[in-house]
């Protein structure tokens, strides 16, 4: 099944709930990853994989930028 496009309002509306939820301790910290990929992001496992990775591998470029930034 072919899930509609949020708007802004909508997304953000769905990030507050999860949130929400999350504190009320009625949702896992999974679900709202869940919500996040699905709902907000609408993407498959797959191609949020994929884009956690990327972030993950550029992790060390910013880490070693940052130590030598800080290091001045």
């Amino acid at each position: 099944m072919k899930r509609r496009n949020l708007t802004p309002d909508e997304r953000e509306e769905k990030l507050v709930e999860a949130t929400r939820r999350l504190l009320a301790g009625e949702i896992s910290e999974g679900d709202v990853l869940r919500i996040l990929r699905r709902d907000v992001l609408g993407l498959n496992q797959n191609d949020y994989a994929e884009l956690v990775a990327s972030a993950d591998a550029r992790y060390p470029i910013w880490k070693a930028t940052r130590a030598t930034f800080l290091s001045r």
